[in-house]
């Protein structure tokens, strides 16, 4: 008799949910899928309760720094959701059955589960953050967080850690927004990327301004802060020599292929690295997978052409939605152990 788990993704902006077949890692059924900015705690809460069953099993894959035992997160740097998350708990008060992992390790156990198998591999999140874990001899092995090693002492940008040059900030989306917002509050233009930011502001805030409305200070404020990553990819893919696209693009390219040369080497010997995560999808509009991993991928192994005993395999999971399977499989997991 198959067993079905309700698996749990919570990342810094929304929340997806649906049913996964323990035996295939397969979901079965509609995705819940809930944005924090739409609604308030009670209103999230409400949310599940009227979708999954109270008394079913949920596994909860979420960032930060967790506490298993208690059913709260302490700390996740980048969630709208802010300090000392008790969702889980809530959720476990509220008559369900919760488990929990961090966000990297379930996906790390859901890719040794149900993807590339036995080999060994790291797995890296590319997204709002970034993170990489190794699963040697079957083992997933949790490390400090691999996105807050010094990449860039001199830069200005902070990182949501609080401290400036991390890698995170080099090779997330969040820190390609940061850098184009920091670019357009310096500098009076408008280009692709206040277009793009401006479309979507509008549709998440129901006004119809225009390039004209750029004029007030207020508007144009609103609109920068609306600006993401993929709206930097966007316009790359569209106009690659005009500023700051290029020079964000090529800044983020470098930093991506030394990441990659990192997890390599720390984590040597590897047979592969897989990745995830919203900027390594191919099908995503941004177009990010094409125009900074692909290239990435090509610069990193021949720079390690000449070292083949530190030269993995990379390549994109195949899991769909990992991250609800790996909120699954924490049940998988506890059951076994």
């Amino acid at each position: 008799m198959k067993e079905l788990v309700y698996g749990m993704d919570i990342n810094c902006y929304r929340l997806r949910a649906a049913h996964v077949n323990l035996d295939n890692g397969k979901l079965e059924g509609d995705i819940l899928e809930i944005y924090f900015n739409n609604k308030n705690y009670e209103e999230v809460l409400n949310s599940i309760s009227n979708i999954i069953p109270r008394g079913s099993k949920i596994g909860i894959s979420i960032p930060g720094v967790i506490d298993k035992n208690k059913l709260e997160v302490k700390l996740s740097i980048n969630s709208r959701l802010g300090e000392n998350v008790t969702l889980p708990r809530d959720l476990q008060e509220g008559g369900y059955l919760v488990k929990m992992s961090n966000d990297v390790v379930s996906e790390a156990h859901a890719e040794n589960a149900f993807g590339i198998g036995n080999k060994d591999f790291a797995l890296a999140t590319y997204s709002t953050g970034f993170n990489a874990v190794p699963v040697l001899k079957g083992n997933v092995h949790f490390k400090p967080e691999f996105g807050h090693q010094s990449y860039d002492n001199f830069s200005k940008f902070i990182c949501g850690c609080g401290i400036k040059g991390c890698l995170e900030v080099f090779v997330s989306g969040s820190g390609a927004g940061k850098m184009a917002q920091d670019y357009f509050n310096k500098n009076n233009t408008n280009n692709i990327i206040i277009k793009y930011g401006l479309d979507d502001f509008n549709k998440r805030e129901g006004t119809s301004h225009d390039y004209n409305d750029l004029a007030d200070y207020e508007i144009r404020s609103k609109i920068i802060d609306s600006v993401e990553g993929r709206h930097i990819y966007m316009a790359y893919d569209k106009n690659p020599h005009d500023d700051p696209q290029r020079f964000i693009r090529n800044l983020q390219l470098k930093a991506i292929t030394e990441s990659l040369n990192r997890i390599a080497v720390v984590y040597n010997p590897l047979d592969s690295i897989v990745l995830k995560g919203g900027l390594t999808d191919e099908s995503d509009e941004s177009k990010s997978w094409k125009n900074l991993f692909k290239p990435a991928i090509k610069a990193f192994h021949d720079m390690r052409l000449r070292d083949y005993s530190c030269n993995p395999d990379i390549y994109r999971t195949k899991i769909k939605e990992i991250g609800i399977v790996g909120g699954a499989v924490n049940w998988k997991k506890f059951i076994q152990s």
